[in-house]
């Protein structure tokens, strides 16, 4: 959770409506491609708020005007 504060970063709190067992970081700084073959299991889905903070993080750290 050390990640947190960095800039565009987000928090996501474990709780019965996203399915996580534990707190969780977005790392926008750290954005990756890999094959849907590679995922094994979903542990997890952002609600509509969740994604919007996440956009507006992407568009932080990429400089993209909202």
């Amino acid at each position: 959770l050390k990640l947190a504060r960095a800039p565009g970063n987000l928090i996501v709190f474990a709780d019965h409506d996203n399915g996580l067992t534990h707190d969780s970081v977005i790392n926008v700084s750290q954005i990756l491609v890999i094959n849907k073959n590679r995922l094994d299991t979903k542990c997890g889905q952002l609600d509509s708020v969740s994604l919007e903070l996440l956009n507006v993080g992407l568009r932080k750290i990429l400089t993209l005007e909202c």
